[in-house]
């Protein structure tokens, strides 16, 4: 079982539920909305109050305290599809280190990458690894994972918004192989 939880400017949204044997099971979900200036644009701007609504939320819903992903949506988070060539993981997290350091210091921020697919091009020899690639400010992770841990929540990762959605249509067989537009509107 696991449970993932977003944090809007608006509202704290869970689910929870498993993915086995290609089949999504969702045990539940639930909302909450949340005084406007707790969260903005995806990093926290008053814990105080985002932890003890938290808390509350997490109460009213008998949440797991383990295995719980945070889901965040930022303009502050980098993200970008790349091609680069098959590499192994820690060769990988360099280049997308190196890749998007930008002007910001590389311990100042958080890196991390998905693989998309290896495609290979007409006329290449070689496979193209495509990837998924972003960079978070270290400050603004840090600040959700002292929160959960502040109401006794473990996390277990962060996940983007953006790849959250992927993998539920990546996992949902009515849309593979369409095309489709994909539009959120929480608020």
């Amino acid at each position: 079982m696991k449970t993932s939880v977003y944090l809007t400017n608006r509202a704290i949204v869970a689910a929870s539920g498993a993915y086995s044997g290609g089949v999504l099971r969702i045990k539940g979900l639930y909302r909450q909305e949340i005084p406007w200036g707790l969260v903005h644009n995806g990093a926290v701007a008053d814990s105080k109050a985002l932890s003890e609504q938290l808390a509350t939320f997490w109460q009213k819903h008998a949440l797991p305290q383990r295995g719980v992903s945070l889901v965040i949506d930022s303009d502050a988070v980098t993200g970008r599809v790349m091609e680069v060539p098959p590499l192994a993981p820690k060769a990988m997290r360099k280049l997308v280190c190196n890749m998007l350091m930008e002007d910001a210091p590389a311990d100042s921020r958080l890196y991390d990458y998905t693989a998309l697919r290896p495609t290979q091009k007409p006329g290449q020899e070689e496979a193209v690894q495509r990837i998924y690639a972003v960079a978070a400010e270290r400050q603004q992770i840090e600040a959700f994972a002292q929160l959960a841990q502040g109401i006794g929540v473990r996390l277990s990762g962060v996940d983007l918004a953006p790849m959250c959605a992927r993998q539920f249509f990546q996992r949902s067989e009515d849309y593979w192989g369409k095309s489709f537009i994909y539009s959120l509107l929480i608020g």
